[in-house]
């Protein structure tokens, strides 16, 4: 004698009903799961040091060499430009400092000290938000204006740029590589040295 496997479903339910509302949480789970992992990865994309959706990004150059690009962001302020001046001269290092358009439009003698020491400004944006769903418009407006302001106070020559945060999705990069210029992002920096140590 064979024995039947009997599915029992809540009181009030019917069998088709509770094997449809079944099928329909497995929907959503699968749904959620997906919106999930789709999150997960759009912020890994934004957020990617090595890779952009247009133009060029450097996070490193390949060198023989034994250097170090060293880099500074935010700035410029004058509660912290003495000491990081003083440290740099005494070991005769250059640096660039990524500055953000308002601090250097508040602080430009900050920027005219860097510059008249040796050190390289990059910009950072005029306000230093993030820039994930910018326009091309509205990149342009904080690059250009950005710009302007590192050249009133003495730099000359190509001006680098890094997105606030380092995130970047398709407007800023479009903008950027319809201008010809280049994302500068990083591999190290202090908060990441216990992955790497």
């Amino acid at each position: 004698m064979m024995n039947r496997l009997r599915l029992k479903a809540p009181r009030g339910v019917d069998i088709l009903e509770h094997k449809q509302m079944s099928r329909s949480a497995r929907r959503l789970a699968a749904i959620i799961l997906g919106v999930v992992l789709a999150a997960s990865g759009f912020r890994a994309l934004i957020r990617a040091r090595t890779y952009q959706v247009f133009g060029v990004l450097v996070d490193r150059v390949n060198t023989r060499e034994p250097v170090v690009a060293l880099t500074f962001d935010d700035g410029p302020n004058t509660t912290t430009i003495d000491g990081i001046l003083q440290v740099l001269a005494e070991s005769n290092v250059r640096a660039t400092f990524f500055v953000i358009g308002n601090e250097l439009e508040t602080h430009p003698e900050a920027g005219r000290r860097l510059v008249a020491a040796g050190h390289e400004l990059g910009n950072h944006s005029y306000s230093h938000r993030r820039m994930v769903f910018t326009s091309p418009a509205a990149a342009q407006v904080e690059i250009e204006r950005t710009d302007a302001l590192i050249r009133t106070v003495g730099q000359s020559g190509a001006v680098v740029f890094r997105p606030p945060y380092g995130v970047k999705f398709v407007g800023l990069p479009w903008y950027l590589r319809q201008n010809g210029r280049t994302s500068v992002t990083w591999d190290i920096e202090p908060e990441s040295f216990s992955e790497v140590a």
